[in-house]
Formats: structure tokens, sequence, C-alpha cells
């Protein structure tokens, strides 16, 4: 066979096979998140609807035993994934930017909003986060909150913290328990596999 013909035939089975052949958005990127929740709270899934899924850190029952102060009503931390579009090679920062853009459009917008400041960019375990801070509602009931939104190729996620009712701030402990968000891979279920066992070779039998 001569060179032509091997070129022209490699063309053509690259041409066919696509070689390296493009990311499909898919539920094998799935990711959940994995954390450390602040001592009195607990970390748990409360959703998983797809494409949404959920997850709190929410005061736990054994509170009274595990922090010395009072943690107020309301302060805790949303996590959601399938906030957005997937893209599996990751969104360029020209559109994350203007992501962003559109998330601190919006915000102001919305009923009891009030205060509302850009936070320093960040990074997320893998992925660069925008955030924003505001306060919520007006009174005895108003709330500090931050949020991050940050995109994957899984998708969207946005992360909420709230603090408690009537005060001024978020505590520290939620932040410190952001620090430790890590995203993992959806674990797969599946039909075990069973290998069989070589058959002994006839040398071994021999006596």
């Amino acid at each position: 066979m001569n060179n032509a013909l091997i070129s022209a035939l490699c063309v053509a089975l690259l041409a066919g096979c696509g070689g390296s052949p493009e990311p499909v958005p898919s539920q094998e990127f799935d990711d959940v998140v994995a954390l450390e929740p602040p001592p009195g709270y607990e970390f748990i899934a409360v959703g998983d609807s797809e494409p949404v899924h959920d997850w709190e850190i929410r005061l736990s029952s054994d509170w009274p035993d595990l922090i010395d102060y009072d943690p107020g009503v309301g302060a805790g931390m949303v996590i959601q994934s399938g906030m957005g579009d997937r893209d599996p090679l990751k969104p360029s920062m020209g559109r994350f930017d203007e992501f962003c853009a559109e998330v601190a459009a919006a915000v102001p917008l919305e009923e009891g909003v009030s205060r509302v400041e850009a936070l320093p960019r960040r990074l997320i375990d893998d992925g660069p986060a925008c955030g924003l801070a505001w306060q919520q509602g007006e009174g005895e009931t108003a709330q500090v909150v931050m949020r991050w939104d940050l995109c994957r190729r899984d998708g969207c996620w946005r992360i909420v913290i709230k603090g408690a009712e009537g005060r001024d701030h978020v505590r520290g402990e939620f932040l410190t328990s952001l620090e430790t968000l890590r995203f993992v891979p959806r674990p797969v279920v599946g039909d075990d596999v069973v290998v069989p066992s070589p058959e002994p070779s006839p040398s071994a039998t021999k006596s």
C-alpha cells in the first residue's frame, strides 16, 4: 500500500470516528457536594428533582449540647445545582462575566431586598464564583444574606448563606464551612460485576 493511500485512509478514519469526540452533556457529569457543617448544625439533602438537587445546613436537634450561643432563627445555608445550562467544557470567562452581571442586575429587583453589595470574586473548590450580599426584609425579622454563583461542567450552582433574623451579620462558622465545600462525583448505582474464576491449568492439576 503506497503512502498516498495510507494517508487518505487515515484521514477517512479520523473523519468518520471523530478522533477525540467532544464531551456531551449527560448524567455522567453530575456532581454532588460534600462539606463540614458548623458545630450544632447538620448537612442534609432536601430535594432531588431533576435537574435541581438541593442541600441544606440547618440547626440540628442536639444543638444545645454543641454550641454555647443563641443561634437565633433562620440562620443556615442552601446549596442548589441545576441552576443553569450544562457546559461540559466549562463556560468561558466572558460568558461567566455576563452570567454574573445578570445576577447582579436581577437580585436588587427582588421583593424585600435592600443594601445590595458585590462580594469579591473567589474560588469555591474548583470553580470561580461571583457573590452578592444584601439585607432581606425589614425590622426584627431582617436577615443578612450572602449568595455565590458558579458555573461548572455540570451546570451552574447557587450557594446562599443567611444570618439569623434581626442580626446584622452572618456567623463566621458558615463561611468557614463554605471553605470545606468540595464537588464530588455522584455515586453510580448498578449491577454487581462478577468475574469468573479462571480455570486451573492442566499443569497445575497434575500430581
